[in-house]
């Protein structure tokens, strides 16, 4: 059934309170709606549940062309992972051959090998030095960089009449039924338990509650929240629905510029149009991410901090953090002392990126008195954006 207001907004939202369950309009099960979105452990340069199907003379042909076919579907989903869209273009079209150097192991998550087809899932691991040099040689820009998990809190409507938890909010009920996507970001959509609904409400979220936010944040084991705000309208023209989406994020991982318009297609059921707006959002949101986060590897810039420590275990998790940031080339020791460690850090990107990069750890970098300065654990730079609810 398409989305033609003809009854107006207001109509249609009290239409949504007479029925009383969002699952109504979204076609979405019960059970769908009370299943929590928790994050995922992520992993850069693997791609798993890569499906492909063949047809061959017999059974061993159609396995092999099954395996090629998958190395370039595998290949072309780390590409769209860790490429900017701008520079995807720039990206070759490899044969599955052209494809084998840069793999580093693979293996079967499932098969269905029959006489002369065969149906699998393949699970790829991708040498990230290969990979690297390869990205380098062709100029793209890219980022291995894994954020912290990020909440998503899906604000329905304005003022006074905005909700989050309550129904109807068939905004919050499309993001109950995405689920995550290749992206670099985790993204976790509370489930509206007591919990979530003490901390934040609507009015919260829209006026950027610091601490309600942070607190949610720490509950969910987040590095920060989005909110995102969907008010719906309808197009002049073609009277179709539309939805305007407002996005503002909060926390050392926040994510903000993701706001859109999206109009419903004719014929397009209510189910549909609203989990198409959760996708475009997701996807918005892992984009914004490689935005902030890519580099060209073939640059390179050198910083001088001072590791401030009160033991010997600060600057041993402080170095280990440091070795394990896609942004570090190298660390070199000045001195060492009680209470600070001076370094020089070889990086690739901005120092914006490096200290986005280091504070998913809960590395902080910052610019104090006498230089930059590396604190564990506190102390990270406050952000302070401009609440949905003033704008």
């Amino acid at each position: 059934m398409a989305l033609r207001p003809e009854a107006g907004v207001t109509q249609f939202v009290r239409m949504l309170r007479r029925i009383g369950w969002v699952v109504l309009l979204t076609g979405l099960t019960i059970s769908a709606m009370l299943t929590a979105h928790t994050a995922r452990a992520i992993e850069p340069y693997v791609v798993s549940g890569v499906a492909v199907e063949a047809k061959d003379a017999d059974a061993q042909a159609a396995r092999q062309a099954a395996l090629a076919a998958a190395k370039i579907l595998a290949y072309q989903r780390l590409l769209d992972r860790l490429v900017l869209p701008e520079d995807l273009v720039g990206a070759p079209v490899l044969t599955a051959a052209q494809i084998e150097p840069l793999i580093a192991s693979f293996e079967v998550e499932s098969e269905t090998p029959k006489a002369k087809s065969y149906q699998a899932s393949y699970r790829f691991r991708f040498n990230p030095d290969a990979v690297r040099s390869f990205f380098a040689g062709y100029g793209l820009r890219f980022t291995e960089s894994v954020g912290r998990p990020l909440v998503v809190l899906p604000v329905f409507g304005e003022g006074e009449g905005a909700t989050l938890w309550d129904d109807p909010n068939p905004w919050r009920a499309a993001w109950a039924n995405h689920w995550d996507d290749d992206g670099l970001v985790p993204l976790v959509v509370p489930l509206g338990e007591l919990e979530d609904l003490a901390l934040v409400d609507a009015a919260q979220a829209l006026a950027g509650d610091e601490r309600a936010l942070a607190d949610l944040a720490a509950r969910h084991g987040a590095g920060g929240v989005l909110v995102l705000q969907a008010a719906i309208g309808a197009e002049e023209k073609t009277k179709l629905w539309r939805i305007s989406v407002k996005s503002q994020g909060y926390g050392p991982s926040a994510i903000g510029n993701v706001g859109f318009g999206l109009s419903a297609e004719p014929q397009e059921a209510e189910q549909q149009f609203w989990q198409r707006a959760a996708q475009t959002a997701a996807a918005l949101v892992q984009r914004e991410w490689k935005r902030l986060n890519a580099v060209s590897y073939g640059t390179e810039s050198s910083l001088r901090a001072a590791v401030l420590i009160a033991a010997l275990q600060d600057w041993l998790l402080a170095r280990q953090v440091l070795d394990a940031s896609p942004f570090v080339i190298a660390v070199r020791v000045l001195s060492l002392s009680q209470s600070k460690v001076d370094i020089v850090i070889e990086h690739r990107g901005t120092v914006e990126q490096l200290q986005r990069g280091l504070a998913q750890s809960d590395l902080f970098l910052q610019l104090g008195v006498d230089g930059w300065e590396l604190r564990i654990g506190a102390g990270a730079t406050r952000l302070d954006p401009k609440p949905l609810g003033t704008q």
